[in-house]
């Protein structure tokens, strides 16, 4: 019975003191509608941002987005034989809203992941692009929080 109690405070709670997802598609910023998308650098990696933005696009809009994507993968550490043990993936985002083509907001996002070295090239492959893919929903979801600030 106490149980059932808390568990309906909670959900009382939570209904009363308007909270509220960032990520509902109700709350859209001023920003999500743009005339023109300009992508700099990894393309792959530009086209997922957008994917996951879903931003709509209107050539009435007086807005414009910006992206500038660089992905870095370098080795962190050798063993004493001078072979690669370890790596590092770096993606760096430079993020900015354009109005009448002048910055009216930007940002840069950076996210990191360390990894071992496979044995397996096809795995290491794999994992790498796994582990691409994370850092590119962590830095998407940065920027939609940037967005609705």
């Amino acid at each position: 019975m106490k149980k059932k109690l808390i568990l309906f405070l909670v959900f009382i709670g939570l209904t009363s003191c308007g909270y509220e997802s960032i990520y509902t598609k109700s709350k859209q910023s001023k920003y999500n509608t743009v005339n023109k998308i300009i992508l700099d650098g990894e393309k792959r990696i530009n086209r997922k941002i957008i994917s996951i933005l879903n931003f709509d696009n209107n050539k009435d809009s007086i807005y414009s987005v910006r992206i500038d994507s660089e992905k870095n993968n370098t080795i962190a550490a050798k063993d004493s034989a001078g072979n690669a043990t370890i790596y590092n993936l770096q993606i760096k985002i430079k993020f900015s809203i354009l109005r009448n083509q002048k910055i009216i907001k930007t940002k840069n996002f950076e996210d990191n992941f360390n990894y071992n070295k496979s044995d397996n090239n096809f795995d290491l492959f794999q994992y790498q692009q796994n582990i691409e893919a994370n850092l590119i929903q962590k830095i998407s979801e940065k920027i939609i929080i940037f967005l609705n600030s």
